[in-house]
Order: C-alpha cells, then sequence, then structure tokens
C-alpha cells in the first residue's frame, strides 16, 4: 500500500504539470509532476494529475433584460493551456453554449447563470460558476420616459 501511495504521488515530471504542493494539498518533489492524493472506496490511490481549477471569479456583465446580452468573464486557471467552454443556465437548464447569451422572452422571472468548464489532458475536468442574475421583461416603449 505505501508503494502504491508512492507511486500516486512521484511520477516524472511532464512540462506544464507541476504546481505548488502546498495549495494542491498534494506531495512533490523537484523534477515530479504533483498528483492528487485521493483514495477510492477500497483505500487504494486512484493516479491523475491535480484537477484543473479556476483561479479567478466567472463574472457575468451586461442587462438581464429580455432583448440584452449577457457575457461570461475570462477565468484564470492553474494551469496553462486549458480549454474552456461556457454554458448559460436558465432555470437550471442548460440552454446556450458560447461567451454570450441573449435574454429570451421565455427567459423573464427566471435565474440566468454561467458556467466554464476548463479542460486539460490527463487532469480532472474544473468548473467554476457565476451567480445568478434574474431576468426581467423589457420596458414597453409606452412606458418609457418622455413617451406617450
Amino acid at each position: 500500500m505505501a508503494l502504491l501511495a508512492a507511486v500516486a504521488t512521484a511520477l516524472p515530471d511532464f512540462p506544464g504539470n507541476i504546481q505548488s504542493a502546498a495549495a494542491a494539498g498534494t506531495t512533490a518533489e523537484a523534477g515530479y509532476a504533483t498528483f492528487a492524493r485521493s483514495f477510492d472506496a477500497s483505500g487504494l490511490p486512484r493516479l491523475g494529475l491535480a484537477p484543473v481549477r479556476a483561479t479567478s471569479a466567472l463574472t457575468i456583465s451586461g442587462g438581464a433584460r429580455v432583448g440584452d446580452t449577457l457575457t461570461a468573464s475570462h477565468v484564470t486557471w492553474n494551469f496553462a493551456g486549458v480549454s474552456v467552454r461556457y454554458e448559460w443556465y436558465v432555470g437550471g437548464q442548460r440552454v446556450w453554449t458560447g461567451a454570450c447569451y441573449k435574454v429570451q422572452p421565455r427567459d423573464a422571472g427566471k435565474r440566468i447563470y454561467a458556467r466554464a468548464v476548463g479542460t486539460l489532458l490527463g487532469h480532472r475536468t474544473g468548473v467554476a460558476t457565476s451567480a445568478a442574475r434574474k431576468a426581467t421583461q423589457a420596458k414597453s416603449a409606452g412606458a418609457m420616459k418622455g413617451f406617450r
């Protein structure tokens, strides 16, 4: 068992895979990649590189009225070369993929949020989720100031 634990935390270095052992809660030595120490139900270590993690918050900008466009912010990750996919959720259901989302009439009254999904070969997928915003109806032209 001790030999398996040593193998799980000390495999040869691959470029771009080293991260701070203290931050990851793992063991690292010079010239070796940092591997996550997690164990399955039988107590055996799971082999795998440390997971992808967002190092900045995902935020959304723009108005949340019907017809407005919401934009997801750029997210930074703990590794270089992470591929990112943005997903938009309305009322808990995924409705769109892409960095921007145009608020639809059917979205009014529902909560909208974005998720950034980061992937890197050999690492577990990372996800960052924005705070939700409530979609509202657009003001009608007659309700705007200066119109009768």
